[in-house]
């Protein structure tokens, strides 16, 4: 691993010929592989988002680069899946938790102060949902308030 943190260590890559770098990343191809054949990149090292969405998806991509360029079919470039639809995503990590009702304040309280946001923390936080929100499977972002439902 070359990136860690989103700051790519480019020195293993400094000597080698046909690399070539601009602002602290390294230049690759359609197909991830740098200017030294055989050599691939991708994630934090080359010019992209910095997520960790778009390194598994270079992943991805960089493995088949590599598959065709050891077997000498050249690049193969794979084309985009479909979104995945509501029904297919798998959201396991919501099954074991208790469904909640949140309080609701009139319209003209709402705007004008955090009471809501408060109070639902407040009322509802026990020692069990305490726990709940620590462990290791908690959702991200389940202590936010929901979105405002038209």
């Amino acid at each position: 691993m070359l990136a860690l943190g989103q700051n790519a260590d480019l020195s293993v890559l400094q000597n080698v010929p046909g690399a070539t770098f601009s602002d602290n990343v390294v230049e690759v191809g359609p197909d991830l592989m740098t200017g030294h054949p055989g050599i691939f990149a991708g994630g934090d090292m080359v010019p992209s988002k910095r997520t960790v969405t778009v390194a598994i998806g270079h992943g991805k991509k960089a493995a088949r680069s590599i598959d065709a360029f050891l077997h000498g079919t050249g690049s193969r470039a794979a084309g985009k899946h479909a979104p995945a639809s509501f029904g297919a995503l798998n959201t396991w990590y919501y099954a074991d938790a208790p469904a909640t009702v949140r309080p609701r304040l009139e319209a003209a309280r709402r705007i004008t102060t955090f009471d809501e946001a408060t109070a639902s923390t407040r009322s509802t936080t026990t020692s069990a949902r305490a726990a709940a929100y620590a462990s290791p499977n908690a959702p991200c972002g389940s202590i936010e308030m929901e979105p405002e439902r038209a």
